[in-house]
């Protein structure tokens, strides 16, 4: 495994496991009755605390050069994508600073990337609140993809329409007196409605993975102090 391959297979699993992760907190959180914006505010405070500690602090002190290189890719290529930038640096400018240290340029490439990916994680989960609210409301939580939200407005996802037919019935029932076509009866709207409240009682099955419990363990450690 070369050092881009390197970074591309951290940075994936890194939101593998953040997925796995999330879903753990949110099933946890959602069976002792937590409303959403007490977890919301947990996870958003452990994640920047978090990637602090571990990843942005180590590459500001230990890595300063080559995180500085990484950081300004941008003004030494110009490419379609930003993949491509990070590959070009990665292969260049920063194998060659690491050819005169006696770092380990793996270790950074391993840095960067869970570094790279959790910064994004932290900007999607904070942004798209609402259609986490829902998520966790519903209990949907296998539409918990952190990757299909990145550059992404939420509010144009099926899901996420799906999920606000359910939240808010009356969306549905506006749209057929809306249509010109629909023949609007007392009995459509009801049953409009009973599909919807046995559609909020549907539950999606979750199996932990033992590949998180550092993550875990380290989240739920904090969350318990008072």
């Amino acid at each position: 495994m070369d050092n881009f391959e390197l970074y591309i297979y951290t940075y994936e699993k890194t939101y593998r496991i953040a997925e796995r992760f999330l879903r753990f907190a949110f099933i946890d959180n959602k069976n002792k009755n937590r409303p959403f914006a007490t977890i919301k505010n947990q996870i958003t405070k452990w994640l920047y605390v978090y990637t602090k500690e571990n990843y942005t602090n180590i590459l500001d002190t230990k890595y300063t050069e080559p995180f500085e290189l990484f950081s300004k890719k941008a003004q030494y290529y110009e490419m379609e994508t930003e993949l491509e930038e990070i590959k070009c640096i990665l292969e260049n400018e920063i194998q060659e600073y690491f050819a005169t240290t006696n770092n380990n340029i793996k270790d950074f490439i391993f840095s960067v990337a869970i570094h790279k990916a959790l910064q994004e994680i932290y900007n999607i989960f904070s942004t798209t609140s609402p259609f986490f609210k829902l998520v966790y409301n519903q209990k949907k939580y296998k539409y918990i993809q952190f990757k299909k939200l990145k550059n992404t407005s939420y509010q144009t996802l099926t899901i996420y329409e799906k999920m606000m037919d359910i939240e808010y019935p009356y969306r549905i029932i506006e749209r057929e007196i809306q249509n010109p076509k629909a023949e609007i009866t007392t009995t459509k709207i009801d049953k409009i409605k009973n599909n919807l409240t046995h559609k909020k009682r549907q539950l999606f099955d979750f199996t932990e993975d033992d590949g998180i419990a550092y993550l875990i363990t380290n989240y739920f450690n904090k969350t318990r102090k008072p």
